[in-house]
């Protein structure tokens, strides 16, 4: 590197500036849903730029092979980022599993030894050249299929990561929803400089790998977000995540009158696991109360209260029914809606019997009088 070459450096040192101003940002914002891996996706592309710019500014081959060695450390681990990002901010399950997690770090383990092994096998790459293109000389090889088969399992964890935020877009009230495109986008810029870098439809400086630019493109407009839609303080949680954390047993029914759909709350409530409800017919799954399924299989709407169980054990429930339509105000089910009471009923009755111990002692001082 030498002093002729900074002023062309300045680009890069830019979005190296902005990638990292944007990480520290987001780091503070580590608590919210996703906030660490959303981090970790902007860490990762600030290291890439910064191995990036020691690559420029190396003139031998064997540094520029170095620092290019040293970029696919970050650039392995930016699509699992996105991934766990984008499966936390919508709140899916699989963000639990540790299995996915280790298979793809295995993978990422796997790969970069072949990275550093190149040499001895060239499964990766070959022909490592340098090219004259002034100001910067460029490294060049060929890709070979380990290349291609960590090309594949990256993008594919970018798609679906993508995947899941848009079918969250399509969930998510409007408010959030300038949030989340944003989001979209953010990760789409530098996937498609990806895309557009090995291509080679696009050359910059001579340089073939445009990222650094796309990453400067992004986290521009991610920064923006930031500022125009309190990107990451206001964010929404995933509808299932409140259905099944509500104290209320939910249960939803279709117009066949079975079971599609219910809550932890209600599987307590009925004694019965999801996986032995969904799909049966209400009077299966309630065979225990068959006369109030009858008595109610017409009624539009539903408030009742009713016991259950043994008298020295028992529980007291309210039901609300309520009819299900859809955006064109289409009958498409009922909503059921169980709440236990026996806690209010037990106190009631418990007051109701202090107001008669009461009364009855004060007609007692009463007649003493």
């Amino acid at each position: 590197m030498t002093t002729s070459t900074l002023p062309d450096l300045i680009p890069y040192l830019v979005s190296l500036v902005i990638s990292s101003g944007i990480a520290i940002y987001v780091w503070n914002h580590r608590h919210v849903n996703g906030g660490v891996y959303f981090a970790g996706f902007v860490v990762g592309q600030a290291v890439w730029v910064f191995g990036y710019i020691l690559e420029l500014g190396s003139r031998s081959l064997d540094a520029k092979l170095f620092w290019d060695n040293f970029q696919w450390i970050p650039s392995t681990f930016v699509p699992l980022s996105t991934l766990l990002f984008a499966l936390n901010y919508v709140q899916s399950p699989l963000r639990y599993s540790r299995r996915l997690i280790y298979f793809i770090l295995t993978l990422q383990i796997i790969f970069l030894v072949l990275v550093y092994t190149n040499p001895f096998h060239h499964i990766i790459s070959s022909d490592a050249r340098l090219i004259r293109n002034p100001p910067f000389n460029t490294l060049y090889y060929d890709f070979h299929i380990g290349f291609v088969f960590w090309f594949l399992v990256a993008y594919t964890l970018f798609a679906v990561s993508i995947g899941y935020l848009v079918k969250f877009l399509h969930d998510s009230k409007h408010f959030y929803r300038p949030q989340i495109v944003i989001l979209i986008i953010g990760f789409l810029v530098p996937i498609l400089g990806g895309i557009i870098t090995l291509a080679e439809i696009i050359t910059i400086s001579g340089q073939r790998d445009i990222s650094p630019f796309t990453f400067a493109m992004s986290n521009t407009l991610v920064a923006w977000g930031l500022y125009r839609f309190n990107l990451l303080d206001v964010v929404p949680v995933a509808r299932e995540t409140v259905f099944e954390n509500m104290a209320d047993g939910v249960i939803v029914i279709d117009q066949a009158r079975r079971v599609v759909d219910l809550n932890r709350a209600a599987e307590a409530l009925i004694e019965q696991p999801n996986a032995r409800v969904i799909g049966q017919s209400v009077d299966v799954v309630f065979s225990r109360w068959s006369d109030l399924i009858e008595k109610y299989r017409s009624a539009p709407t539903v408030r009742e209260q009713f016991a259950i169980g043994p008298i020295e054990n028992q529980r007291h429930l309210e039901v609300n029914i309520s009819p299900l339509h859809d955006d064109k105000q289409r009958f498409i089910g009922r909503l059921v809606v169980i709440r236990d009471i026996t806690q209010q009923v037990t106190d009631q009755a418990e007051i109701r019997q202090r107001s008669l111990e009461l009364e009855s002692a004060n007609q007692q001082l009463q007649t003493a009088w």
